[in-house]
């Protein structure tokens, strides 16, 4: 997944090794649903200085265990900054609106 999605994959190791995450709460957690993280504000409005226009364009379904970038539509296109979720069971409906980075397999 991650070959296929490089920008969105890129953008989240760029916060990861500067640090950005560290110390970070996943801030909603809905048991069987979705866990989100990545907000310094633990909300869904907070998020790093620059954001990345990226959509789902390998058009990777959102399946149980997929770690994706919540996106925000602002200026007409689509952007990601930090917040991210990891899906705990399929939500098709969110395909064309979040960006898929990878998939948790085990733990």
């Amino acid at each position: 997944m991650a070959d296929r999605q490089v920008e969105g994959v890129k953008n989240f190791a760029r916060l990861a090794h500067t640090g950005f995450y560290d110390w970070l709460s996943l801030f909603d957690v809905q048991k069987g649903n979705y866990i989100r993280g990545g907000s310094p504000r633990d909300q869904d409005f907070a998020g790093p200085e620059q954001y990345v226009r990226i959509t789902n364009s390998a058009n990777i379904p959102h399946q149980k265990g997929t770690l994706s970038l919540i996106t925000r539509t602002s200026r007409g296109a689509k952007e990601v900054g930090s917040i991210f979720f990891i899906c705990r069971k399929d939500h098709p409906e969110w395909n064309t609106e979040h960006v898929p980075i990878g998939r948790i397999i085990s733990g």
